[in-house]
């Protein structure tokens, strides 16, 4: 499971999302992305672009 962690600028803290995939993903690792599982918890997956792994940003 994915946990919160202070920032410490590292470079894996770098997030990027694309409202066209609507995906959150790595900027340094752009492979992987925000996975809701069946369980609902969230976690980091290889990027596939279902609709498991797509976010609206609400602002």
């Amino acid at each position: 499971m994915m946990g919160l962690a202070l920032c410490a600028n590292d470079d894996k803290q770098l997030w990027s999302y694309s409202s066209i995939e609507k995906s959150i993903r790595g900027l340094q690792q752009s492979s992987v992305a925000f996975d809701k599982y069946s369980s609902s918890n969230v976690n980091l997956y290889g990027f596939h672009g279902g609709g498991n792994q797509q976010w609206l940003i609400v602002e």
